[in-house]
């Protein structure tokens, strides 16, 4: 499960919740100081450039942007998503060139038909919207987006945008460091070529779970892989909650054997699965890793089937 540090724990132990997910957002704390003052300094209507001899020139601002137009796809943006599956408020965001610093990247958009009003996460509506981001993303990275080191976010209009007009919504994707799915601001436009996929992992095992999840090279030593994403029915997410760990632990340990490609799984190895909350954009997913916590891999483990265990 997901902890409050952001750990993982085993599914057969872990405590479900049903209640959509507050992720924590970015400390982006002097980015968003520098966004307001710019929006201030544009908001006088005139923009001053030095003349040769050091008198000040008026030169006209560009226009405003309409914010009841659908944004395009491959548009960027610059905000504050953090970690947030349903970005909302989002007609207030930055749209600046996809070689600057941004945060998210459209790639697709539309009207939201479906909705009287501006989408939020109670909204049963919201579920299959974020569904076309999660397709949008998935041809994007030609995999599961979930095994990349990407994050899936709705952006949609706050309630006074979506009362003027704006109806809009906006399937984004954006670049993470963590498996967790924490955005972070960087340049270029993000194609196929230039997604990751999550492969092999450095952490350490608590009580918890495992913690401290880190990027690592699967040539070198390691502490386990990810295995994958698994599935739950969103219709779960009214079942007992004993009913939904054991479905958790179920799928994981079938994702982890399909990974494997093997019909079991080798008693040197266990696997840890992410908390299944039915939040929009949970990263359902396994990791694969020694039962002794102190032996390492030395190679991926990826279609080993019933062959050795490659330890250092």
């Amino acid at each position: 499960m997901s902890t409050v540090d952001g750990s993982m724990a085993p599914t057969s132990n872990a405590d479900v919740s049903a209640s959509p997910r507050r992720p924590r957002r970015r400390r982006t704390v002097a980015t968003v100081i520098g966004s307001v003052a710019l929006v201030a300094i544009a908001a006088v209507g005139v923009a001053l450039a030095l003349r040769p001899g050091g008198a000040a020139e008026s030169s006209p601002t560009t226009p405003p942007e309409d914010r009841t137009v659908v944004p395009p796809i491959g548009s960027c943006h610059v905000g504050d998503p953090g970690k947030w599956s349903l970005n909302e408020g989002a007609e207030t965001e930055r749209r600046v060139s996809c070689d600057e610093p941004h945060d998210l990247q459209t790639i697709a958009s539309g009207i939201a038909e479906a909705f009287e009003h501006a989408p939020n996460i109670l909204d049963p509506g919201t579920v299959p919207l974020y569904g076309r981001c999660e397709e949008a993303a998935n041809k994007l990275t030609g995999a599961n987006w979930r095994d990349t080191y990407t994050y899936v976010v709705l952006s949609v209009p706050s309630a006074s945008a979506w009362q003027k007009g704006a109806h809009w919504y906006r399937c984004d994707i954006g670049r993470t460091e963590d498996v967790y799915g924490t955005i972070v601001r960087a340049p270029g436009q993000l194609t196929r070529d230039a997604v990751r996929p999550i492969t092999c992992l450095n952490f350490t095992v608590s009580q918890l779970g495992i913690e401290n999840i880190t990027d690592a090279p699967c040539t070198g030593p390691h502490s386990g892989e990810w295995a994958g994403p698994y599935t739950l029915p969103f219709a779960a997410r009214n079942t007992a909650v004993a009913v939904v760990r054991q479905m958790a632990s179920d799928a994981c340990h079938d994702q982890a054997m399909t990974f494997l490609g093997a019909n079991r799984i080798p008693t040197e190895l266990t696997w840890w699965g992410l908390n299944p909350t039915f939040a929009l954009g949970s990263k359902y997913a396994c990791v694969v890793g020694p039962l002794d916590a102190n032996r390492k891999l030395g190679a991926s483990l990826k279609g080993i089937g019933n062959g050795a265990i490659p330890f250092v």
